[in-house]
Formats: C-alpha cells, sequence, structure tokens
C-alpha cells in the first residue's frame, strides 16, 4: 500500500510561523487545496478515516482554509463532507465489529 500524496503533504504546504504577532495563519492557494483534496482521497480509498479527521482537525488549527479564490468557500465545505463521511464510516464499522463480536 503506497500513501505517496499523504505522506508529502508537510513539505508542500506553507510553513507554519510562530512568529506572527498578530494571530494570523498561514493561507492556503488553489493549489494546496487541490493537493489535500487528493491526499484526503487517497487515505480514504485505503480506509483511513482516522488520519483524515486527524488531518481535517490539523489543518483547520493551523492554516486558513478558506484558499486565496475561493470566494465561494467550497473548500471547507468539502473538508465538511469529508469529515461527515470518515465519521459514519468509522461509526458503521464499530458497529460491524460489534455485531461480529456478539456472533461468536
Amino acid at each position: 500500500m503506497l500513501i505517496q500524496i499523504y505522506k508529502s503533504l508537510p513539505n508542500l504546504l506553507p510553513a507554519l510561523n510562530s512568529d506572527t504577532t498578530d494571530g494570523s495563519k498561514p493561507k492556503l492557494s488553489k493549489k494546496h487545496s487541490l493537493l489535500i483534496t487528493s491526499a484526503v482521497g487517497e487515505l480514504y480509498f485505503y480506509s483511513k478515516y482516522q488520519q483524515i479527521l486527524d488531518l481535517i482537525v490539523q489543518l483547520r488549527q493551523d492554516y486558513d482554509t478558506l484558499p486565496e479564490g475561493d470566494r465561494k468557500g467550497r473548500f471547507p465545505e468539502s473538508l465538511s463532507r469529508w469529515e461527515e463521511r470518515c465519521q459514519e464510516r468509522l461509526a458503521s464499522q464499530s458497529t460491524d465489529q460489534a455485531n461480529a463480536i456478539s456472533n461468536v
């Protein structure tokens, strides 16, 4: 199993500046949002739902997730949809595991 895009994210996203006194977060570009979407899709394909949720939390914490030029706010909406899907998948996995245990 190769997870290449996700592994490359730390090197390709803007550097985090702890020096900013105004508390502003680094802004993501449209290219960054496309890269993140590809990485999330890659993780989803390999059923790495918790990693996706962790990534989304980290992105929201560290970056301004409204990319430059994204006037309609589609990228933050996309992150929310991925988050919902992953939470549903994790919930169904735990239900399936509970059912498997009860059938033993």
